[in-house]
């Protein structure tokens, strides 16, 4: 026989099948349903690429315009440092002017004459603060601290994407997952119809059990199209996420979930201790506080005399009939100037005092912020540290529980083969290897997002994940 023949064999034996029993022929369209939407977004026609989550992470961070917007602010805050440096150095200003006298006027020699006289003068000058309280140098200190505080405000926003990033991955990773399970469910569902069925045609079934076992695979369908629909929800938010349109087709690549392992972390008090010197959240709020010290400094420095320093030159040009050539003129006629002045504040209405009062006041309210978000942090660590022993507990839990459904599930599916075992309790033991199945999904995916939280606490960054990953 040929191999040719063996095919039409074998087609003509699936169509005689699909023609008797049409449930056959849905069972194998949900499968070509399920099969497009998990492995079909990975078909180099319609995805050129398998994104895993460094990736994604890379992208959410170049094309997010919150993010980018925090970045401006950085640069905006550097200008602000450079224009206050600067102003320690001498100002620097030159001019020109020209006037047209008419009539009665006063020439070069400051003689009184009536004739038609044009003067062209030109200065310069500078200028420099001496002393002023050191409220220059506080102010550079002031900016410097604010735009190290701006700087860590771009950390905590990148940070804080990375963090939606990785929920939205482990997000859709979960609705992958229960997906699989729904269809594993209407795939079983449906053997059990097609075994029923075939004993219903040779007259050994029972049509009451084949009509139960139908509905019950009716709603093993229904729960697929709903995790289909979860699936692909999961799968637009994390799109919309990372800014992509909606005909860039996206796949994750699963691996960093997969091979998860649980290891031993140290005690939530010694991740605290790590963090506070590593997140930028606590650099922030610490370049806040060093910041309002020096607010308050400048405004203590406006009650001190001021001492400064000027010079400048001036000359200029008379044209009039007996007057001499523009270059001797020039010459001539330039005058130089130094002034040094004292500038002292008696008083300026409690202005300056109430000021002063006011940034301590300022400073005092920075340094409680200061210590909230240090309670905060240690709140959070010691919750997300328990989360994790209970999830890895769960998850050993699931494990046990998997392994003793799915022998109970093998037994009950004896039974209902002799006819000792009702398709309800029948379907009860298949339910209960499905949900083994999602719990112990569940727990291992909540286990890997709070371990990565308690290694971004102790590291400052989301760094590790580029390894994991």
């Amino acid at each position: 026989m040929t191999t040719l023949t063996i095919l039409k064999s074998k087609k003509q034996k699936i169509i005689d099948r699909l023609d008797t029993n049409p449930d056959a022929l849905l069972s194998m369209v949900f499968k070509l349903i399920l099969m497009f939407i998990v492995f079909g977004l990975n078909s180099p026609v319609m995805c050129q690429e398998v994104w895993n989550l460094p990736m994604c992470i890379d992208y959410a961070i170049e094309h997010n315009i919150e993010l980018n917007q925090k970045a401006l602010e950085v640069q905006t805050q550097k200008v602000n440092m450079l224009e206050n440096t600067a102003g320690l150095l001498p100002g620097l200003n030159m001019g020109t002017y020209a006037t047209l006298y008419f009539g009665r006027n006063v020439d070069a020699d400051n003689n009184i004459t009536f004739n038609k006289t044009l003067t062209n003068n030109y200065w310069i000058e500078s200028s420099v603060n001496l002393f002023n309280g050191w409220m220059q140098v506080n102010t550079i200190s002031y900016n410097r601290y604010l735009l190290n505080a701006s700087k860590q405000g771009y950390e905590i926003a990148r940070n804080q994407l990375i963090m939606n990033v990785l929920s939205a991955y482990y997000t859709v990773v979960y609705s992958r997952g229960l997906l699989l399970v729904a269809n594993e469910q209407v795939i079983l569902s449906g053997k059990e119809v097609e075994r029923s069925q075939q004993m219903v045609d040779l007259g050994r079934g029972s049509p009451v059990i084949l009509q139960e076992l139908k509905s019950n695979w009716a709603a093993d369908k229904l729960n697929l199209a709903q995790a289909e629909g979860n699936y692909m929800g999961a799968v637009i938010a994390f799109k919309q996420l990372l800014r992509l349109n909606e005909s860039e087709l996206l796949l994750t690549d699963t691996l960093g979930v997969e091979s998860l392992y649980m290891e031993s972390l140290p005690n939530a008090d010694s991740i605290y201790q790590q963090a506070l010197g590593k997140l930028p959240e606590m650099k922030q709020q610490d370049f806040l506080v060093q910041a309002a010290k020096k607010d308050l400094a400048i405004s203590r420095g406006s009650l001190s005399p001021r001492i400064y320093l000027s010079g400048g030159l001036n000359t200029g040009y008379y044209n009039s009939n007996d007057s001499t050539d523009f270059r001797k003129q020039w010459n001539n006629n330039q005058s130089e100037y130094v002034q040094v002045g004292v500038s002292i504040p008696i008083f300026n209405q409690a202005s300056g005092c109430g000021n002063i009062k006011r940034k301590k006041i300022l400073l005092e309210n920075q340094k409680l912020s200061f210590e909230k978000a240090k309670e905060a942090l240690n709140s959070q660590i010691i919750q997300t540290h328990q989360d994790l022993l209970s999830a890895e507990k769960e998850f050993l839990s699931s494990q046990e529980m998997l392994t003793y459904s799915e022998l109970s599930y093998k037994q009950m599916a004896k039974k209902l083969e002799n006819g000792s075992a009702s398709p309800t309790e029948y379907s009860a033991a298949k339910q209960k290897v499905l949900s083994a199945k999602a719990n112990l999904l569940k727990s291992k995916l909540l286990y890997g997002m709070y371990r990565q939280m308690l290694e971004f606490y102790m590291r400052g960054d989301w760094e590790h994940l580029k390894v994991a990953g």
